[in-house]
């Protein structure tokens, strides 16, 4: 029933009513998911930009038009996801808030989108900041729940698909090293992803 109440509460809400500080953890996720849900078809917009359906590279200059919107639609979004972190943080300084595991989770994967749109149209290597706090987020987070040797399982999406962009995205070799020595220090599964398989 719950799931299903902040269901719908996130098709309600819009970044326009934001307030200026999250009451609570929950309030934070709805407006997170709110904002990451809405780049669905962007991720497949960016990636037909370079490879189409005949996997043939694309002309930039056939493609101005395309590459101009997503653009937009990527600073529209960079700037949404700047006003949640801006209503975010006051909550993060509550001294029993700022190290639950939830609430790192949260920050974790507000860096992840800030990371995936930065470099939704980068052809080559690019690092930004971020994959080094969500390697810092990732393993805060694992220090807090790490609890014996047995592999893990969870539904939610939880590090092991951040680690793993992190791993594809950045040209670090000392952070891509990090990144496969915490998948394989603690091997989980969250849904279809598993730890293992993706530092292996």
């Amino acid at each position: 029933m719950l799931f299903n109440i902040c269901r719908c509460a996130v098709l309600i809400c819009r970044a326009g009513n934001m307030p200026r500080e999250f009451e609570s953890l929950q309030s934070a996720r709805i407006y997170l998911e709110l904002i990451t849900r809405r780049l669905g078809d962007l991720w497949h917009i960016c990636m037909g930009l370079f490879y189409p359906p005949d996997q043939k590279p694309v002309e930039r200059e056939a493609n101005d038009a395309n590459f101009n919107e997503v653009f937009m639609r990527k600073e529209t979004a960079i700037a949404e996801l700047r006003l949640w972190y801006s209503s975010f943080e006051p909550m993060m300084k509550r001294g029993h808030i700022s190290e639950t595991v939830g609430s790192l989770m949260l920050k974790m994967h507000f860096k992840v989108v800030v990371m995936t749109l930065k470099t939704a149209l980068h052809t080559k290597f690019e690092d930004t900041p971020e994959m080094w706090d969500i390697v810092d987020l990732s393993r805060k987070i694992l220090t807090r729940v790490q609890s014996g040797s047995t592999p893990k399982f969870a539904l939610d999406v939880g590090i092991v698909i951040p680690l793993y962009l992190v791993g594809v995205k950045c040209s670090a070799t000392s952070l891509r090293r990090e990144v496969i020595e915490l998948m394989l220090a603690d091997p989980r599964r969250e849904g279809l992803w598993t730890a293992l398989w993706q530092g292996a």
